[in-house]
């Protein structure tokens, strides 16, 4: 995912990894900024999701 929104923030891009048993995962894909900033989130849940979007 990358920060394409205008807002004078620089593309970052984000990885996200780990597991949801019941639950989802909603990530906005993109392309990697030329900056190479990365944005790593793990993610362990049982009953919960998690969503990544742009600004």
């Amino acid at each position: 995912m990358t920060n394409t929104c205008g807002c004078g923030c620089p593309p970052t891009s984000v990885e996200v990894e780990g597991f949801n048993l019941f639950g989802g995962r909603d990530v906005e894909l993109g392309t990697p900024g030329p900056s190479g900033r990365v944005v790593r989130v793990r993610n362990y849940g049982v009953f919960g999701g998690v969503s990544v979007t742009r600004c």
